[in-house]
């Protein structure tokens, strides 16, 4: 079964909030949900706090990080949920670690991702790169690969925008939205990424571009399918709830 990705949208809060809430949400049984996150906190080692979503399904941290490994230029982080509960018309909703500050989210959906165990590839866990440039990237020879046939790779890039900033994908290779792009130079906030799937066992390279050099960090993962044994998981799941 082909790995498809559905984008949940994003969110936005300016502050005044201690969570930030994506409406509306519809997610089928025994997907795979991937959230994005970034918060212009300003005091060093804060970090953003849990998700959680209205079906209770449980989120595990992947990666939180500092645009050009600096505190204050906000906090980055990434989770997923695996093989979980359907959600109709409910709610994702992140805890924040400071009221006053901005904040953004994004979130998608996937089916074909491995729902029996956790599915992230610990071989391709926590590739990053931190830095100011105006090319976020990541090259094979920083030691990302797929491991399995039909793997999902998701990219984050988050920076630091200011006046003129643009995001362009990465060329080269079958990257796509979403992450969605969102770029607010009111806030501060800039995400944008991209994903990646039914590729041959090879190394892979990510080359986004910026108009500006900006303080960013960019991480991929990779996340094993569901019919790496020869079964779609996904319909197996939706049988057993019947």
């Amino acid at each position: 079964m082909p790995i498809t990705v559905v984008d949940l949208g994003t969110v936005v809060s300016t502050g005044g909030s201690s969570t930030i809430v994506m409406t509306g949400i519809n997610v089928p049984p025994g997907a795979f949900i991937y959230t994005w996150s970034f918060e212009k906190n300003t005091s060093p080692g804060q970090i953003l706090g849990s998700v959680l979503d209205s079906a209770g399904n449980t989120y595990n941290n992947v990666d939180t990080e500092n645009p050009g490994s600096i505190s204050a230029n906000g906090t980055a982080r990434s989770e997923y949920s695996f093989g979980g509960r359907p959600i109709f018309n409910g709610s994702i909703t992140r805890s924040k670690s400071t009221t006053s500050t901005p904040i953004a989210m994004g979130a998608f959906y996937a089916t074909g991702v491995k729902i029996g165990t956790d599915p992230l590839d610990t071989n391709t866990f926590d590739v990053f790169a931190s830095a100011s440039s105006n090319a976020p990237s990541i090259r094979s020879g920083a030691g990302f690969r797929f491991q399995v046939p039909k793997e999902l790779a998701i990219v984050n890039v988050m920076w630091v925008p200011d006046t003129g900033d643009a995001f362009t994908q990465s060329g080269g290779s079958p990257w796509a939205a979403p992450p969605t792009v969102f770029i607010s130079t009111a806030l501060g906030i800039g995400m944008a990424g991209g994903w990646a799937s039914n590729q041959s066992i090879a190394s892979i390279t990510y080359n986004s571009l910026l108009n500006n050099s900006r303080p960013y960090t960019l991480w991929v993962q990779g996340f094993l399918p569901g019919d790496d044994v020869g079964h779609d998981s996904t319909t197996l799941y939706a049988i057993g709830n019947y």
